[in-house]
């Protein structure tokens, strides 16, 4: 319990990318893992994702287990760690030793702690899975602060017009709704267009759920 103490206190006064590779790199140390990673999985629409990767994680391991999107939908729909072999299939002796740990984060945000465990540990994937685990939001909290992406930042009354635009109402209908001008409504949702670096509202307001930034009003 106190290791778990000391890591999850350390993670959380983690605030750099550098600050975030050296823990990762400690962790492998520490539990004699061969390699230890996160990857960061940041929605740009309903069909594609941005990835961050951070730590050890050997090129053609990121690119085998991001290839297909089959571990970003396994990330955002479960919570239970797995090996990777259970995900991409046994004929890949290069992920034999693979434990992928899912991350959560709000809406279609998510992220996965990827360890390639020692040699001998592969009778404890299951326990290492959970144990990491304990610690997966620490993780996934630091690899948020160590990344420059972050969800949009916009503002209460933007995030007021776009969540009525989502409900369909005209720019009218929310001048009335929020007893504001329409041009002032017009000028809130283009901000959002801006700030989300969409094209047109729709496209706005997809970005704002995967985000889950959008508020129940």
């Amino acid at each position: 319990m106190n290791n778990i103490e000391r890591l999850t206190k350390l993670l959380e006064d983690t605030v750099t990318e550098y600050e975030f590779r050296e823990v990762l790199q400690q962790v492998s140390e520490n539990n004699h893992h061969q390699w230890c990673g996160v990857l960061l999985f940041k929605p740009i629409s309903a069909m594609q994702q941005d990835v961050l990767a951070y730590g050890q994680i050997p090129d053609d391991v990121k690119r085998h287990i991001c290839s297909d999107g089959s571990l970003y939908k396994y990330c955002v729909n479960q919570c239970r760690p797995i090996t990777a072999n259970n995900i991409f299939g046994h004929h890949h002796q290069h992920l034999d030793n693979i434990l992928l740990v899912p991350l959560k984060g709000c809406a279609s945000n998510c992220g996965c702690l990827v360890i390639c465990v020692g040699v001998g540990s592969q009778s404890m994937m299951k326990q290492l899975g959970w144990y990491w685990s304990i610690v997966g939001p620490y993780f996934y909290d630091a690899a948020q602060r160590a990344s420059d992406i972050k969800s949009t930042v916009i503002s209460k009354r933007e995030l007021e017009c776009i969540s009525w635009a989502s409900d369909g109402k005209t720019s009218w209908e929310i001048s009335q709704i929020l007893n504001i001008t329409e041009s002032t409504v017009n000028f809130h949702l283009a901000n959002c267009i801006s700030k989300t670096d969409s094209a047109n509202r729709q496209q706005a307001i997809a970005k704002c759920l995967l985000q889950g930034q959008l508020v129940q009003v």
